[in-house]
């Protein structure tokens, strides 16, 4: 977040988003670099991360016959995402962990922002519930997404395919 003082609950957040935002502004130039050198050597490439938003590709305006495709992953459960921050700490020991559950509320509304603004942007959201169910659930909307973009039929491509929360 940035700085703060006393202030109340809701200019908090909008205190936070500001960081969060200038954050990926920050982050922004050099996830350009790396998707533009992707896009130049006609190179597959995951970017992940929290501050990976749809303005760092709405900045590279031709992107030829490259497919992008933008989703949201979340731990919609709050227990579960501090379980998460827990099993972090007792692992790695180190004091960002710590700081992550020290700031465990700042985050949780942080990301109830982000996944409205998905929500709004019809991002699709995949629930982080476990590894096998986020791969094959990043799979489906893959699948979908090309589908969709190439003309296919969905129910061809993938006639069983699961609901992505």
């Amino acid at each position: 977040a940035l700085p703060q003082s006393n202030v109340d609950s809701e200019r908090h957040d909008d205190l936070l988003m500001d960081g969060f935002r200038a954050q990926a502004e920050l982050l922004s130039v050099p996830c350009e670099a790396v998707v533009r050198r992707a896009l130049r050597e006609r190179t597959s490439l995951i970017l992940e991360g929290v501050h990976v938003q749809q303005a760092i590709l709405d900045k590279i305006p031709d992107r030829g016959d490259a497919v992008t495709i933008l989703v949201t992953l979340a731990v919609l459960n709050p227990r579960r995402l501090r379980e998460n921050f827990e099993r972090r700490a007792a692992q790695t020991k180190d004091r960002r962990a710590e700081r992550y559950l020290a700031n465990f509320d700042s985050i949780w509304r942080l990301q109830s922002r982000l996944l409205a603004e998905a929500d709004q942007s019809q991002t699709p959201i995949i629930e982080n519930v476990s590894r096998d169910q986020v791969i094959r659930d990043a799979l489906v909307t893959v699948v979908d997404h090309l589908a969709k973009q190439f003309s296919l039929c969905e129910n061809d491509v993938f006639p069983h395919r699961p609901i992505v929360s």
